[in-house]
């Protein structure tokens, strides 16, 4: 019972006498039936029955390794140190070099895809509210966006998150006073 051919290729243990175990159909090692289910398939090296792996786009290795010395700040994404635990820019926290639970690095890579979307928009936000003939109609669509958004906003780059707000506050001082100016000129003309 101990010779190598009767361990389970998956979790390397012997076969106990008794025990449920599957046949591989494609390289014929035995594994114990509850090593097949688990992994998905057999557990042998090469064989055409290994279980498919997930692609990643980017390592899951911490920025401290591999030779890098900086990373991106998660809140601000301002280059620091690959091993800061804390932004020196807007203070953000993170840990030195924990890794991530699969679900983790797919939500990050997600909110990084967000957030450059989110720059863009504080972008045209700030030229559309800026155009003075524009002003007036963007005003409303652009204040609403900006307060429906705002807690996504408040976490990219200050540049941008200003020039949303700045872009925002324009359109209204030009509608106050587009407002004043044809308040005064319906009132002169009598």
């Amino acid at each position: 019972m101990g010779d190598a051919a009767t361990l389970c290729p998956a979790c390397q243990s012997p076969m106990a006498e008794g025990e449920e175990t599957t046949p591989c159909p494609g390289c014929g090692a035995v594994h114990h039936g509850e090593c097949w289910r688990e992994i998905g398939g057999c557990g042998v090296y090469g064989c055409s029955h290994v279980p498919p792996t997930e692609k990643r786009n980017d390592l899951e290795i911490p920025a401290g390794h591999w030779g890098k010395e900086t990373k991106a700040c998660p809140r601000c994404g301002v280059q620091i140190q690959a091993m800061a635990v804390r932004c020196r820019h807007c203070g953000a926290e993170m840990s030195a070099g924990a890794g991530q639970s699969d679900q983790a690095w797919k939500a990050e890579r997600a909110e990084i895809g967000q957030r450059a979307t989110l720059r863009s928009r504080c972008i045209w936000v700030f030229a559309l509210c800026a155009i003075p003939p524009l002003a007036p109609i963007c005003v409303l669509p652009a204040t609403f966006w900006l307060w429906r958004r705002w807690s996504a906003i408040a976490r990219i780059s200050g540049l941008h998150r200003t020039l949303a707000v700045v872009g925002v506050g324009l359109a209204w001082l030009m509608c106050l006073g587009l407002v004043t100016a044809l308040f005064v000129a319906s009132h002169t003309g009598d």
